[in-house]
C-alpha cells in the first residue's frame, strides 16, 4: 500500500505543515490527476481452449464504456480483470481479442460485430476528460469455472489499469450474474443478443 501511494501520503504529510495554503494545492493536484471510471454495457461467459494448450478457459467478454472523469488525459497502457470469489480475488489473464472470435450459445444467438477493431487493449490513444471510449476487453483464467461464474448471483469486478506512465488507476464494480431474458442491442457497442428458441 505504502508502495503505491508514497507520493500522495509525502504530498500530505508537506501540506500539513504547510497549513491551508499547503493543502488547497494538494487538492488542487488530485483534482488535476486522470480518473478511470468504468460502465460496463454488457458481458459474455464462455469456454475457451487455445491450442495446443489442452485446458479449457473460462472467458469474460466484457463491452463497456471507460470514461476519464478527471482534468489530466488518460493514457491507458494495459488493462487488468479481477473477480472476487469467496474472500479472495481472482486475476484474470488478459487477451487480445481474436479475429476470428464468435460466440455460439444454445441458449442465445450472439452476434459482436468485429470487436477486434475495438479492443482497448490495443488502444492506443489518450482518453481526454469527458470524452467516452467505447470497446470489448477480453479476459481467461483457469482459477473459476463456467457454471461457478453462472451460479453467482452477484459478480464483483474490480478492472485495473496502467497507464503509459505506470501510474495505477483501479475501478470496483458489481453486476448481475443472470442471464439476460429479453433481447439486448447495443447498436453503439456493435452487439445483439437474442433470446429466441431458435438460438
Amino acid at each position: 500500500m505504502f508502495k503505491d501511494n508514497w507520493l500522495s501520503i509525502l504530498s500530505l504529510v508537506v501540506a500539513a505543515a504547510g497549513g491551508i495554503p499547503g493543502i488547497i494545492i494538494i487538492i488542487n493536484r488530485f483534482k488535476s490527476s486522470s480518473k478511470l471510471v468504468v460502465s460496463p454495457a454488457n458481458f459474455i461467459f464462455g469456454n475457451v481452449r487455445f491450442n495446443p494448450d489442452p485446458i479449457d478457459y473460462t472467458l469474460i467478454f466484457f463491452s463497456l464504456t471507460v470514461t476519464n472523469e478527471g482534468e489530466k488525459p488518460l493514457s491507458p497502457g494495459a488493462f487488468y480483470l479481477d473477480i472476487k470469489k469467496g474472500r479472495r480475488w481472482i486475476k484474470l489473464e488478459g487477451r487480445p481479442i481474436p479475429e476470428d472470435i464468435n460466440f455460439p450459445s444454445k441458449e442465445q444467438t450472439i452476434e459482436v460485430s468485429e470487436p477486434w477493431k475495438n479492443d482497448l487493449q490495443r488502444f492506443s490513444g489518450a482518453i481526454p476528460h469527458g470524452f467516452p471510449l467505447l470497446g470489448f476487453l477480453y479476459f481467461v483464467t483457469d482459477k473459476i469455472e463456467l457454471n461457478e461464474l453462472r451460479a453467482m448471483s452477484e459478480m464483483k469486478f474490480r478492472l485495473r489499469c496502467t497507464d503509459i506512465f505506470g501510474k495505477r488507476h483501479k475501478v470496483t464494480f458489481t453486476s448481475s450474474g443472470k442471464q439476460s431474458e429479453k433481447d439486448i442491442v447495443y447498436p453503439k457497442h456493435g452487439i445483439s443478443i437474442r433470446t429466441s428458441k431458435n438460438a
